[in-house]
């Protein structure tokens, strides 16, 4: 065990400090954590309920993604939807979610901003600026529950009435975990 952690650390460093390309290749700090913290079975080509609004192509370094991950619109249900995975809750409750655990807030907000459905410029900003207009949320592993992005340091009160509005639109529980300052 020692030594896989080991090669894990020593790749990512190699990877941190090179002049790493984008490839299609996964590290081995990615395929340690798809092997042992992952458990998902969800087909990747289960359908699921909703309007698809978007693809993300791109993962959360700027790399592209081999197979673009859609983006669904107020899914009816979360068949078909990993766990752990990412979302936006926009103002007037509209709920937008990736299939995919791997697409990151950053780019869900990029491709929701490049569709006019939020403003642009808080792709790299949101957890800073605290944008009124949306709120970023993640699945508790693989339950109908959400709750704010963990990189939000505080939670101001107009996201507490964006999750009242989604919590009656959708059949989903929207709800604000403890923050805990650094």
């Amino acid at each position: 065990m020692k030594l896989s952690i080991i090669k894990i650390i020593k790749e990512e460093i190699e990877n941190y400090f090179s002049d790493w390309q984008a490839s299609d290749t996964s590290s081995i700090a990615d395929k340690y954590y798809n092997k042992y913290f992952l458990t998902d079975t969800t087909p990747y080509n289960e359908k699921v309920d909703a309007e698809v609004a978007g693809y993300v192509s791109k993962d959360w370094s700027g790399r592209p993604l081999e197979n673009p991950i859609p983006i669904y619109k107020n899914p009816k249900s979360l068949t078909g939807i990993d766990r752990h995975t990412r979302g936006i809750v926009v103002k007037n409750g509209d709920f937008y979610i990736a299939k995919d655990y791997r697409a990151a807030h950053n780019r869900i907000i990029e491709k929701l901003a490049d569709l006019g459905i939020i403003p642009q410029g808080y792709e790299n900003d949101y957890m800073y600026d605290y944008p009124s207009d949306f709120v970023a949320v993640q699945r508790f592993e693989d339950t109908d529950r959400f709750a704010q992005s963990d990189a939000y340091r505080m939670f101001p009160e107009y996201y507490t009435q964006i999750f009242a509005k989604a919590n009656t639109m959708h059949p989903y529980k929207f709800q604000q975990t403890k923050i805990v300052d650094e």
